[in-house]
């Protein structure tokens, strides 16, 4: 059975309708989680942290191990 591992990442971006970061040397890796709901709590977190800079955002992706 694979495990089905989840990311969270984030930084701020170039623009606000882009997903390019705009320094991706300082990428933030929030963490690994085991489960979506746990990952979902951490991106919620971080959103909640950033939430006055309109360029800062935070990614949840899943990835196979």
């Amino acid at each position: 059975m694979t495990q089905r591992l989840h990311l969270v990442y984030g930084g701020e971006l170039t623009a606000s309708h882009s997903t390019e970061f705009r320094d991706p040397s300082a990428i933030h890796v929030v963490g690994i989680y085991p489960n979506y709901a746990a990952a979902h709590a951490a991106w919620k977190a971080k959103a909640q942290q950033t939430v006055d800079n309109a360029l800062m955002r935070y990614f949840v992706i899943p990835i196979s191990v």
